[in-house]
């Protein structure tokens, strides 16, 4: 019995020793461990690369912001802070909880030699799966650099505000409604607040002339107006010489055409005083000069009116001389344009109308003779020089303010490349003539735009002001 029973022992214990069953289920559990994990990895790496991939574009987008914030401003402190403001709300949207990251002023360098912007983001992406190897995050970090612009820009913005502009806009608004809309989208642009001081902008509203403030009307007028004033039509007309050169027309602003057949010579000052006064079509709104101050900006859009025809050539014209060094007599100090050589000023003109151009002004000559009642052979002859305007003459307004356009696109500013002209045609309806004219205004046919509504409009304007933007940031 012993003997058989050490023996069936015996056999058991060599069974014991051979059986690897529980040693495999052992091993692949310690090895299922390292395949789960370098899987992970693989996986949490991937998500890392994605991550690291999403805060590369947001932080691109916001050094572009902070290149933008520093073409309308030099303050360097406040241009760093709104490059991590851009960049914390923007990657909160984009990475979730994802990623934690860390980004200050401090990461930010402003090479104002070299004129680049350099930011650099470090953050942390949470794993998955590596958390069961004891890793919990992964170390990002990712650094954008641009260019951006240390010029000075000065935009003239020339609208037109005639009585066309009640009208619809062809999407349930008033184009003067849709014009003020786009007008302040072209703002917040340029101007984002009140840090701005690289841009500057005039307004000039035209309709059948544009107005100064009486005192500037009476000067660059030569004492003949001290309400709207026009054009010129000497030797000066197409130039931006000053008004000292050749004074500004001051024509009533009234719609007629010389001569009207019941009227006699002698008649005529008392004629225009009395139609100047009572029935003038000159804008509500004065010109304003170049400014930085947003809100002066707003204001002045906001108070614009409609009134009157379309006198487009002298719109033209008073955007030019608020863009002249040579009319800096005229403006006040802080508004008063930089010289054309200057390598750090760039120079532009947004144009717009509703419709053809159709009133030009002319001089005419009126001889007057006075005779005294109690001397009637005692008599005196004066000569006197009068602004009349005709209406809609053989398109010569339209070919004025190409002639005007011309000369601006060929001046010495832009180091010599001219003032910078982009049109737009705003009319529900479409008018080839008034086309061609904005289009041959234009710099460029891709600086022309035919804006059928008020949305197009607001789209345009915004569209130029950020191509005035690229433009400048690769000057």
């Amino acid at each position: 019995m012993r003997s058989g029973n050490s023996t069936a022992f015996t056999a058991l214990l060599r069974r014991f020793a051979h059986d690897t069953s529980g040693a495999i289920a052992i091993v692949w559990a310690l090895a299922s461990i390292v395949v789960v994990g370098m899987v992970g990895a693989a996986i949490d790496y991937s998500r890392t690369v994605n991550v690291k991939e999403e805060m590369t574009m947001e932080l691109d987008g916001a050094v572009l912001a902070g290149a933008r914030f520093l073409a309308s401003s030099t303050n360097i402190a406040a241009s760093k802070q709104h490059i991590v403001d851009t960049f914390t709300q923007t990657a909160a949207l984009a990475i979730g909880d994802a990623a934690k990251f860390e980004i200050s002023p401090a990461d930010v360098t402003i090479n104002e030699t070299e004129g680049t912007i350099t930011a650099t983001v470090r953050g942390q992406v949470r794993t998955a799966f590596m958390k069961v190897l004891g890793i919990e995050t992964m170390d990002v970090s990712v650094t954008s650099q641009a260019n951006y612009a240390d010029k000075y820009l000065e935009i003239a913005l020339v609208i037109d505000v005639t009585r066309s502009m009640l009208d619809s806009d062809g999407s349930g608004s008033t184009r003067l409604a849709s014009l003020k809309k786009a007008a302040r989208a072209l703002i917040d642009t340029l101007i984002p607040d009140d840090t701005s001081d690289r841009v500057r902008i005039s307004i000039i509203p035209y309709s059948q002339g544009v107005r100064l403030s009486s005192s500037d009307a009476s000067t660059v007028t030569n004492g003949y107006s001290a309400r709207c004033v026009t054009e010129r039509v000497g030797s000066e007309r197409y130039t931006d010489a000053p008004y000292t050169a050749e004074f500004i027309g001051g024509g009533s602003g009234y719609m007629i055409d010389w001569p009207p057949d019941y009227m006699k010579p002698e008649d005529v000052p008392e004629y225009y005083d009395r139609r100047g006064a009572s029935f003038g079509a000159c804008p509500s709104q004065e010109v304003l000069p170049l400014t930085q101050n947003r809100q002066t900006l707003l204001d002045t859009i906001d108070a614009i009116s409609a009134v009157g025809g379309t006198a487009g050539q002298t719109g033209i014209a008073w955007g030019w001389y608020t863009l002249s060094p040579n009319w800096n007599n005229l403006w006040p100090t802080a508004s008063e344009p930089l010289p054309y050589g200057n390598e750090e000023t760039l120079k532009y003109m947004i144009l717009m109308t509703d419709g053809d151009f159709n009133d030009v002004y002319k001089t005419i000559d009126i001889t007057e003779r006075h005779c005294t009642w109690y001397y009637p052979f005692r008599c005196t002859t004066t000569t006197k020089t009068w602004w009349y305007e005709h209406y809609n003459q053989n398109w010569d307004s339209a070919n004025r303010a190409k002639n005007l356009c011309t000369a601006m696109k060929a001046s010495a500013a832009n180091q010599g490349e001219g003032i910078a002209i982009y049109s737009v045609y705003f009319n529900p309806t479409s008018n080839a003539a008034a086309e061609a004219t904005m289009r041959d205004c234009a710099s460029s046919d891709s600086k022309f735009t035919y804006a059928a509504n008020g949305q197009a409009l607001t789209q345009t304007f915004v569209k130029y002001a950020k191509e005035i933007q690229q433009l400048y940031l690769s000057k």
